[in-house]
C-alpha cells in the first residue's frame, strides 16, 4: 500500500514537470493556463487518462505559485499609487505640445486664426515649437487676416500677395505703418489742442480729450497715404542713383517730379484731394515745431540751447525723403527745441556723408524696417563712415546731395505734382478750392465728417488690437 502511494506521488510529480515544460515552451498541444487553474487542451481528440484531472489541478496549483509573488507586487504598487498620487509612473507622460502638435493640421489653422495678430506674434516668441508651427501656417493666416481685419481701403495702396507668396511679413509692415501713423496722429492732435484751441491746463486738456481723440483717428488713414508715397519715392530715388549715370534733374519749385507723378497718379482723386490737405497741414505744423520758442529772452534762450536757428529747407527736404513719417515722429517725440533741432542735424548728418549704394546695402533693399524708430542712431550711423573705395564709392554722390539737387525747396516734394495732378484730372477746377490747414483742422474735430474725409475710412481695422 506504502509503495504504490509512492509510486502515485512520483507519476503525479513527473506528469507535473512535463506539463510545466510544455507550459513554458509553448507546445502545441497546450493551449494556456491562465491563473486560476483552468486548464484547455487545443486537440479535442487528446485523450485523457484517470490520472490527469488530478494532476491538472497539481499543476496549476504550482504554476499559481509561481505568478502569485509578481502579481502580488504589481497589485502592491498600484494601490500605493492610488493611496499617494505623488508616487508617479516612470513612464513619461505626453506634453502639451505633444498632444497639440498630433492634431491635423486644419485644426492648427483654425486654432490660430482665432487669435488677434498681436497674439499670433507673440505666440511665436514662446518656444521654437510655436514658431515652426506658424511659419508652416502663414499663408492661411495671412489670408484670414486679409479678408477679416483689414479695410478694403487700406488694401488699394497696399495690396495683398498672392495666396502662395502671404508671409507674415506683409501683416507685419502693415502693422509698423499703422502704428508710426497712429502715433504721429496722436501728437499732431496733441499740438492741435494746444496751439490751435489753447488747451494747456490739465483740466481744459481732459475737457477737450473727446475730440482730440477724433481728430487723432480721423487723420490715420491719410497718414498712412502720405507713408506710402514717401516709402514708394525714396526707393524710386535710390533706384535711379544707382542704376542711372545721369543725376536726378533739378526740379522748379511750382513744376510736378516725374517720379512723384507716376506714385501720386495711382491714387483715387477723391483720396489724394484730401491726403494733399492733411500733408500741407502736416509740413505747416512741422515747421512750426521746428522754430524757437519767442517767448524766452536772450539769457533764457542761451541757457536752454534756443540759440539756433530753424532749419534751412534743404534740411526739411532730407527729412522728408530720406526718413520719411517715421524720421517725422522721432522729431515730433522730442520735448523741446533743442533736442528737435539736434535730432535733425544728426538725422542730416547721417545723410550727407551716406552714399546710395551703401545705404541699400545696409537697408538689405527693406524700407520698413531700415527706417523704424531708433534705427539710424544705431545700425546706421556705425556703418555710414564706411572707408571702403570701390569704384562706385569713389564716384558715387551722397544722398543728401543728390536730395538737395533735385528738391531745391519744400514744395517740389508732394505739393507741386500733387497739385498738377488734381488739375489734371479736373478734381478741383482751381486750387482755391482745396481746403487750407485750418479748415482742416475744423473739419477733423467736427461732429459730422464730409463726404471727402469719409472716403478712406479704417474703422474696421483689427489688425492692432
Amino acid at each position: 500500500m506504502a509503495t504504490g502511494q509512492v509510486a502515485d506521488g512520483a507519476r503525479e510529480t513527473s506528469a507535473t514537470q512535463v506539463l510545466a515544460h510544455r507550459f513554458r515552451h509553448g507546445n502545441a498541444e497546450t493551449k494556456n493556463v491562465d491563473l486560476f487553474g483552468d486548464a484547455r487542451r487545443t486537440k479535442s481528440n487528446a485523450s485523457t487518462n484517470n490520472g490527469m484531472p488530478k494532476l491538472l489541478k497539481t499543476a496549476t496549483t504550482g504554476l499559481q505559485g509561481r505568478f502569485r509573488a509578481p502579481l502580488k507586487t504589481f497589485m502592491s504598487k498600484g494601490h500605493q499609487q492610488a493611496k499617494n498620487p505623488s508616487v508617479t509612473s516612470t513612464q513619461p507622460s505626453a506634453t502639451f505640445m505633444d498632444l497639440f502638435g498630433a492634431l491635423p493640421n486644419e485644426l492648427h489653422v483654425q486654432i490660430l486664426c482665432e487669435l488677434q495678430f498681436v497674439d499670433i506674434l507673440t505666440l511665436r516668441m514662446t518656444s521654437r515649437s510655436f514658431l515652426d508651427l506658424i511659419t508652416i501656417c502663414q499663408s492661411p493666416i495671412v489670408r484670414h487676416h486679409v479678408k477679416h481685419s483689414i479695410p478694403t481701403d487700406l488694401l488699394r495702396i497696399y495690396p495683398s500677395p498672392s495666396p502662395m507668396n502671404a508671409r507674415l511679413t506683409y501683416l507685419i509692415g502693415l502693422q509698423y505703418r499703422l502704428r508710426v501713423c497712429s502715433s504721429l496722429a496722436g501728437r499732431l492732435a496733441d499740438f492741435f489742442s494746444a496751439e490751435t484751441f489753447g488747451n494747456r491746463t490739465e483740466s481744459s486738456r481732459q475737457k477737450f480729450q473727446p475730440q482730440r481723440n477724433r481728430m487723432s483717428r480721423r487723420m490715420i488713414p491719410w497718414l498712412c497715404v502720405l507713408f506710402h508715397f514717401f516709402e514708394s519715392y525714396r526707393s524710386n530715388l535710390i533706384e535711379h542713383l544707382l542704376n542711372r549715370a545721369e543725376p536726378l534733374p533739378s526740379a522748379e519749385p511750382d513744376s510736378p517730379h516725374h517720379l512723384q507723378v507716376d506714385i501720386i497718379g495711382n491714387y483715387n482723386p477723391q483720396i489724394l484731394l484730401v491726403a494733399h490737405e492733411i500733408y500741407r497741414l502736416l509740413l505747416r505744423s512741422f515747421s512750426r515745431k521746428l522754430r524757437p520758442p519767442t517767448y524766452a529772452g536772450r539769457l533764457e534762450r542761451s541757457i536752454r540751447g534756443w540759440k539756433k536757428p530753424p532749419p534751412a529747407e534743404a534740411e526739411l527736404v532730407k527729412v522728408l525723403l530720406a526718413g520719411g513719417l517715421p524720421e517725422v515722429n522721432r522729431i515730433f517725440q522730442a520735448q523741446n527745441y533743442a533736442e528737435r533741432r539736434r535730432k535733425i542735424e544728426d538725422f542730416v548728418c547721417v545723410i550727407d556723408s551716406r552714399q546710395p549704394g551703401k545705404m541699400l546695402e545696409a537697408d538689405g533693399l527693406d524700407s520698413l524696417t531700415s527706417w523704424s524708430n531708433g534705427y539710424l542712431h544705431t545700425h546706421l550711423v556705425q556703418q555710414c563712415f564706411d572707408t571702403r573705395t570701390d569704384s562706385r564709392s569713389r564716384t558715387e554722390p551722397s544722398l543728401g546731395r543728390a536730395l538737395s539737387h533735385a528738391h531745391p525747396s519744400l514744395r517740389s516734394v508732394w505739393i507741386a505734382s500733387a497739385e498738377a495732378t488734381l488739375l489734371t484730372k479736373n478734381v478741383v477746377s482751381s486750387l482755391d478750392q482745396v481746403k487750407s490747414p485750418n479748415e482742416c483742422i475744423n473739419v477733423l474735430v467736427g461732429d459730422e465728417l464730409d463726404s471727402g474725409f469719409a472716403a478712406f475710412n479704417l474703422d474696421a481695422l483689427t489688425l492692432t488690437d
